[in-house]
């Protein structure tokens, strides 16, 4: 027999959409399904104990409220923390700010200075030629107007 031929496998090639729907039932159908029955179920003894004790609906609504604002609570924390924190670090980069808020406003005065003279040195004889033209259009208009006067 030769070693290089291959033998046809007994065993059929798997399929992956096979494979993808049972793990999606096993992984995310079940659980949730589940997850849904447990929920109903609790709902469903909740409702019998409080219909037959209204004390008990008390208690539980009491531990209800509990859990719901209890998330609520931790993250007004953090919320408040955060902000104490950034008050801190503000009132202390406060008192080098100035300094520095300084150093950066006369650099860009002097920027803005060199700026506004370079531009102006820049357009100066472009300014001079559209001023020399407009004088000559206007001399030359006060020319035609004499002109068509006389």
């Amino acid at each position: 027999m030769n070693p290089t031929s291959r033998q046809p496998s007994a065993s059929p090639i798997p399929n992956p959409h096979a494979n993808h729907r049972r793990q999606s039932f096993w992984q995310i159908g079940l659980p949730l399904g589940a997850s849904a029955l447990i929920a109903v179920a609790l709902a469903v003894l909740v409702a019998l104990a409080t219909a037959q004790h209204a004390s008990h609906g008390v208690h539980w609504a009491s531990i209800s409220l509990i859990v719901l604002i209890l998330p609520l609570y931790v993250a007004g924390m953090l919320v408040f923390a955060l902000t104490i924190l950034m008050i801190v670090g503000i009132a202390k980069l406060y008192r080098i700010l100035p300094i520095y808020t300084l150093k950066i406003r006369s650099l860009l005065y002097r920027i803005g200075t060199f700026t506004m003279i370079n531009s102006n040195r820049l357009v100066q004889p472009l300014i001079a030629l559209r001023g020399g033209w407009a004088g000559l259009q206007r001399l030359a208009g006060l020319i035609r107007m004499r002109k068509t006067a006389n």
